[in-house]
């Protein structure tokens, strides 16, 4: 599978800028790369993006990231339930 149609839709009119920095900021904060992160955000800052719009992408990321949480602190109990 070619790659050149992916690359080609971020030069295009499919999703606008501040679409692409949004996505761009809620993967980067679930992934932890809090240093590119940095970097996102402060030039959405300068381009297109206010601080509320950002709290806004932030929020459902943060909520998906305490689940995970939750859910990863009850994996080793259910482990240690099922060898009983």
């Amino acid at each position: 599978m070619s790659t050149r149609p992916l690359l080609r839709a971020r030069n295009t009119d499919v999703s606008s800028r501040i679409t692409r920095h949004c996505v761009t900021i809620a993967i980067l904060v679930s992934l932890g790369r809090w240093e590119e992160l940095e970097m996102h955000v402060r030039a959405a800052l300068e381009q297109d993006l206010s601080q509320d719009q950002i709290a806004e992408v932030l929020r459902p990321v943060r909520l998906s990231t305490m689940l995970t949480a939750f859910s990863a602190r009850r994996t080793p109990e259910r482990s240690v339930g099922d060898s009983d």
